[in-house]
């Protein structure tokens, strides 16, 4: 499941940038993620896609799939990080072995179950950013990086534009999320003409 927004400067469409996703996801109705299912497989038969993985992308409008991109790939961002986390079945060695004639790998038994976040910290407002500073990691926050430059925030309007990311699991999938959530929350972003830029 991922996270969109619309772009500092321009609230209407057709900017978005991604904030971010989580897996697995279920929007917690099998009523409604068994539809859904069925009807990315058939978009998938539709374009004759048989063979690999595939990266498909929709929203709900009024509550019925709109398809944005099917991609025989990969998903992107840290979608890989995820699905290691969560099930130990790296996605990378597992798409290799597939075209290789290769069995699958086990999974690593260091895997955590569960349900993993990645979320993206992006500017509030335009200006120059001249420091951003996150705090200690905090319980479930696996990974953290963030710009170490000074950052002209003009907009944002692609993922170039985001500040930098946070990973974080839980066992509960509101968990999972409200603590990637907390912790972007506690990150200063330090603006020239300002002391700290409070975050929403």
């Amino acid at each position: 499941g991922k996270i969109s927004v619309h772009a500092v400067g321009h609230p209407e469409p057709p900017f978005r940038v991604e904030l971010g996703a989580m897996f697995p996801f279920s929007f917690g109705d099998p009523a409604i993620d068994g539809p859904i299912v069925d009807t990315v497989r058939s978009w998938l038969a539709a374009v004759g896609h048989r063979h690999g993985s595939a990266h498909v992308e929709f929203k709900l409008v009024d509550g019925v799939p709109a398809l944005i991109e099917i991609n025989p790939r990969l998903g992107g961002d840290h979608i890989r990080e995820l699905i290691q986390i969560t099930t130990g079945i790296d996605t990378i060695d597992r798409y290799t072995r597939l075209f290789l004639g290769l069995p699958a790998a086990a999974p690593d038994p260091g895997r955590r179950g569960g349900y993993a976040t990645s979320m993206y910290l992006t500017p509030t407002r335009t200006g120059i950013i001249t420091a951003v500073e996150p705090p200690p990691a905090t319980e479930g926050i696996l990974t953290t990086s963030f710009t170490t430059e000074p950052f002209i925030a003009r907009d944002v309007v692609d993922n170039d534009d985001r500040l930098g990311y946070v990973l974080s699991w839980a066992p509960d999938f509101d968990e999972s999320w409200q603590r990637a959530r907390d912790y972007l929350d506690t990150v200063a972003v330090r603006y020239e003409d300002e002391s700290v830029g409070a975050r929403p």
